[in-house]
């Protein structure tokens, strides 16, 4: 794995995924590389979003999966700094995702954030994703290598699975 796990913590049923990430570039080219269709088309999937409260979006991993579309709607909005929006996948329960940028020394701290996942969403199998288009945003926004890291899925899963397994709510 390229980068450092992200957590998952476990209550009342429910899990939190948290992943952070310096990378090294403005607060302002990291929101345009999260909201940009374009941009996000590289290391994502194929967006469509209205960047206001209130507004719609649709995520699509993979044309070729109809299970690998997700819709929600805009929470909170606030340019160049945090995104909060609901998750509807097929087969899930509604959750949350919230990112937020904050300028540091080297760059700027990204915070992903998705909270409320319920059986049957696999936490572990969500933050091994997470965790793999975080580590491709990296390598696009850092190095301009916009590159397909699906491929260590299952190590990266693995390893979520091997330290998350075990644990009960906590």
């Amino acid at each position: 794995m390229e980068h450092q796990m992200g957590t998952i913590a476990r209550s009342g049923g429910q899990s939190t995924i948290t992943h952070t990430r310096v990378i090294k570039t403005t607060p302002e080219d990291l929101w345009d590389a999260i909201t940009n269709p374009e941009r996000a088309a590289r290391w994502l999937g194929a967006l469509s979003v209205d960047l206001v409260k209130g507004g719609h979006y649709e995520l699509v991993f993979d044309a070729s999966d109809p299970d690998s579309r997700v819709e929600g709607i805009v929470l909170s909005c606030t340019p160049p700094r945090q995104l909060v929006a609901t998750w509807s996948a097929p087969e899930e329960s509604a959750s949350r995702v919230s990112v937020t940028l904050s300028p540091c020394d080297d760059g700027t701290l990204l915070e992903l954030v998705h909270a409320g996942l319920q059986p049957p969403a696999s936490d572990t199998g969500h933050a091994a994703g997470w965790h793999i288009h975080l580590d491709q945003l990296m390598a696009g926004v850092e190095r301009n290598q916009w590159q397909d890291l699906w491929g260590s899925f299952d190590q990266v899963h693995d390893a979520y699975v091997l330290r998350y397994t075990s644990l009960q709510d906590q």
